[in-house]
């Protein structure tokens, strides 16, 4: 029984920190991969500049659900594994 009980207090702790650490690396990768305007390209044109938002609000999106749908499932699944344990 007590090493259940280890074993549940483990995957609590760990599973936050794994998680965590997953957010951080999808926001670092988010970061390296930021859209940009090709410097061919005017930044002033109105169509650029659309195309531009759009590619934000695009990457953002991804990379959002990317970092958290992933880690809520995990913090999710060490949930109830925590809570068939006890």
């Amino acid at each position: 029984m007590a090493r259940q009980d280890g074993g549940g207090r483990l995957l609590s702790t760990l599973a936050p920190l794994v998680a965590t650490v997953w957010i951080v690396t999808v926001a670092y990768l988010a970061w390296r991969g930021w859209p940009h305007v090709s410097l061919d390209l005017s930044a002033q044109d109105a169509a650029t500049e659309a195309a531009y938002r759009t590619a934000i609000a695009r990457h953002l999106a991804a990379h959002a659900l990317l970092a958290v749908i992933p880690a809520g499932l995990l913090l999710l699944a060490a949930r109830f594994v925590a809570g068939l344990r006890r």
